[in-house]
């Protein structure tokens, strides 16, 4: 079954588990096999804790129209979960929902929430700017590689080789160390490196950088495709990184009775989610969610 989902289910998702107890499960697109049938059915967001020697499970679906969820939603969703192994449900609606859906909601025992706007006069001050400022560094991009290799023994003057697939060797173990553009991928992701560039990075630029490497005092040796083998002086790598610097507007909603600060912002052609919940002792948790578009995956870093 394909996994249907949107940048609003996204958000719940990344709230749910900001405010999920310790310990809890928060799934997006989850699927649960249907006792009666078989039938694998996708549940928005599922969130799983186990309470004692029990597992707990509830459900959230979401519900992103510009008109309030009637009366048929919740009607579905009481012919959806009528056969899972669910213990509550709640049903999450962008728009709100009408008297009647609120009544049936209440009847079945499903929670009806929206993610609304908070009135100035009830916000706490656990998070009083109106904006947040986001460094954004993206990281290296490799633009090309080349080695310097010895051609004869003796010989004083390296000389640039280039082909089509090479492997480096450590002439000590043996041990094959790689291709040459993964090695060189290799290097410029390693922190150290990450680190240096970030200093030097431009804002809303490229910034390119070209570094050598020198590998003259140790054993290490170029393959070649055919079979030829020579030492290895030098790695010269080029490539590019950039960095965004940007002013986030904050938006201060309510879902149910918890207080959300949410920023969003398009980055490198990506969706940026930022979420701040009040914790104990004038504590703040800030969870970010990275969307590749409204169909892909959100990555979930706290």
């Amino acid at each position: 079954m394909p996994i249907r989902s949107n940048e609003f289910q996204h958000l719940i998702t990344l709230i749910e588990g900001a405010i999920a107890s310790q310990g809890a499960k928060v799934i997006p697109s989850a699927e649960i096999t249907e006792p009666s049938s078989g039938a694998k059915r996708e549940v928005d967001i599922l969130i799983e804790n186990n309470v004692g020697s029990h597992l707990i499970r509830i459900a959230i679906e979401c519900r992103n129209h510009s008109r309030p969820a009637d009366v048929s939603w919740i009607d579905s969703l009481k012919g959806k979960y009528r056969d899972l192994s669910i213990d509550k449900v709640i049903a999450v609606s962008k728009s709100g929902f009408t008297k009647q859906a609120l009544k049936k909601a209440e009847s079945l025992n499903i929670d009806a929430l929206t993610l609304k706007q908070a009135e100035e006069a009830e916000w706490t001050s656990f998070l009083p700017q109106k904006t947040v400022t986001i460094d954004n560094f993206i990281l290296p991009t490799l633009k090309s590689a080349k080695v310097m290799v010895v051609v004869e023994k003796g010989e004083d003057q390296p000389q640039f080789k280039q082909f089509p697939e090479l492997h480096i060797v450590d002439d000590d173990t043996g041990q094959d160390l790689g291709c040459l553009p993964d090695i060189a991928n290799q290097i410029i992701k390693a922190p150290d490196f990450v680190k240096s560039l970030e200093k030097k990075a431009v804002t809303d630029a490229k910034t390119c950088f070209k570094v050598t490497i020198e590998y003259s005092n140790k054993k290490f040796f170029v393959i070649a495709p055919n079979k030829q083998r020579f030492r290895l002086w030098a790695l010269i790598l080029e490539g590019f990184c950039r960095r965004e610097i940007c002013q986030l507007p904050v938006e201060r909603l309510e879902y149910g009775e918890t207080q959300i600060a949410h920023a969003r912002q398009r980055l490198f052609g990506k969706t940026v989610d930022i979420v701040f919940t009040p914790q104990d002792q004038d504590m703040m948790q800030v969870s970010f969610g990275v969307t590749n578009s409204d169909k892909g995956k959100k990555k979930k870093r706290k």
